[in-house]
């Protein structure tokens, strides 16, 4: 939260909106690469393990 006011000055002074202008594609590619990552740096890990034990 204390990076808001900052990112919306930054976002008023390029686009003249306080919020960006981002199509929902772009955020599900976001939520996507974020969910995938994570997966990935739970299995390889868990994996390594349990071959291991």
């Amino acid at each position: 939260m204390l990076a808001l006011p900052p990112l919306v000055g930054v976002s008023i002074g390029v686009s003249g909106q306080p919020i960006p202008a981002v199509s929902p594609a772009f955020y599900a590619g976001i939520i996507g690469t974020t969910v995938l990552l994570g997966l990935l740096a739970i299995a390889i890990p868990t994996r390594t393990a349990m071959r291991r034990g």
